[in-house]
């Protein structure tokens, strides 16, 4: 794409996006908030800082709202950049990007964010891109699984394994519980009031911590049911910058998706690896109780499956993405324990290097395949991936990991769409495995 072609995204109403790219591996994206969707939300974060007490020469409980405009006019602005980034702007970016079949790459990057005078919002990002893929007819590669290891212990293994996960299954209420992933929709009400701001919905899910009371938010989610709808005056996000005096606002919480605890779920399972059977079910999980050389037969599967398709599609990914990845894939394993030992190791720079890529080719031969096989996401797909996080048996079945840290262990929402990549890279796996093991 040449700098000259440039698309409009309309994938909000009130948003305004467009993508231009200078090189085959760069895309500029800019997205622009108009004025009428800023002030709301400008006039609620203005009203945090009339009550702030530092100023002297105010006797009155809160300060004059001109003044206030005009005094914390920086710190306003920056705090309605934050606010906006956090609810709206980067789950905005995975929606827009998905929905023009954008082949991305990495995490995007902001690279400037602007409210004027005018209260108008700006926001750029750089967005790594993967040139497209000479792709083959795949469907008709000659694919054969690793076997099993045929150990008759194994299939009493899955056996007792189906009939424990089942009576814990039937155990748990239907309410919201210690390890239940919720989908639910957030709006923003300003405080002191009962009307939502307008389009200010938005989706996420979050898992309820086995403390139940991880956070005061969490706490508002333990016990309540599908359709339940709450008030909460503060909302979480994983590692921001906001360093608000307090939420601006309130949030009316809805909602919309229990995916139960740790325990197997039939349903959830034969829905996301399309089994009917029950003889089926105990096949698929024999893959990840047979192990051969510190690798399970689900691992075994998807490399062999990888390294095929890898015959047939040669192609490079640019070092600067490379670079990027690596950056990524390092940030996790520094809060590995065994960290410093893997850093001592002579090699590590390389083998890091190497594993950046080859997850970055995995990731553009998935994506370009979802694209050409019109592969969706819908709220049970994720519902159905997410469930696996929660037993460290079928955790075995997760490859593709949504591009944050440790899902699982968050304590904090998370945007719908930034875990629909990584739902769709999955579902497209798991629909090649079926097709050529068919």
């Amino acid at each position: 794409m040449t700098r000259e072609q440039s698309i409009s995204v309309p994938a909000h109403d009130l948003f305004e996006c467009t993508y231009e790219g200078d090189s085959t591996h760069l895309l500029h994206n800019t997205i622009t908030i108009p004025s009428s969707f800023i002030e709301p939300l400008f006039e609620e974060i203005t009203q945090t800082y009339r009550s702030y007490s530092a100023l002297q020469g105010f006797s009155q409980d809160k300060l004059p709202l001109e003044y206030t405009k005009n005094y914390f006019r920086s710190e306003i602005k920056r705090d309605t950049k934050h606010f906006l980034f956090n609810h709206f702007i980067i789950d905005y970016v995975f929606n827009s990007l998905q929905k023009n079949n954008i082949l991305f790459t990495n995490w995007p990057r902001l690279s400037n964010a602007v409210i004027s005078d005018t209260l108008e919002g700006v926001y750029s990002f750089d967005i790594s891109t993967v040139a497209p893929i000479d792709l083959k007819e795949w469907k008709h590669l000659i694919f054969k699984s690793p076997k099993r290891k045929n150990y008759k212990d194994l299939d009493k293994q899955v056996a007792f394994f189906m009939k424990k996960e089942q009576s814990g299954l039937k155990k748990s209420a239907s309410c919201i519980e210690a390890n239940d992933w919720v989908c639910f929709e957030r709006r923003i009400i300003p405080h002191g009031g009962k009307t939502p701001i307008a389009n200010t919905q938005g989706r996420f899910w979050i898992r309820i911590s086995p403390e139940f009371i991880a956070t005061p938010f969490q706490e508002l989610f333990f016990e309540k049911n599908v359709g339940d709808s709450f008030t909460s005056p503060y909302f979480p996000f994983m590692h921001t910058t906001q360093d608000f005096i307090g939420d601006p606002c309130s949030f009316v919480i809805t909602i919309s998706n229990i995916t139960k605890g740790t325990h197997l779920n039939m349903e959830l399972f034969k829905g996301l690896f399309k089994l009917k059977t029950k003889h089926e079910i105990h096949d698929k999980l024999i893959e990840v109780f047979s192990y051969r050389n510190d690798i399970s037969q689900r691992k075994a599967i998807i490399e062999e499956l990888f390294h095929l398709f890898f015959t047939k599609h040669r192609f490079e990914i640019p070092k600067h993405i490379v670079t990027r990845k690596k950056e990524f894939i390092l940030q996790n394993l520094q809060k590995e324990p065994d960290y410093h030992v893997y850093k001592s190791h002579k090699q590590f720079e390389e083998h890091l290097g190497l594993l950046a890529e080859k997850m970055l080719k995995e990731e553009a031969l998935i994506d370009q395949i979802a694209q050409r096989e019109d592969i969706h996401v819908y709220e049970e797909d994720i519902s159905w991936y997410l469930h696996l996080f929660n037993n460290e048996r079928l955790k075995e079945f997760v490859y593709f990991k949504p591009m944050v840290d440790a899902i699982e262990e968050s304590i904090a929402p998370v945007h719908e769409n930034i875990i629909s990549t990584a739902v769709r890279r999955e579902k497209t796996l798991n629909h090649i495995i079926t097709t050529l093991l068919r």
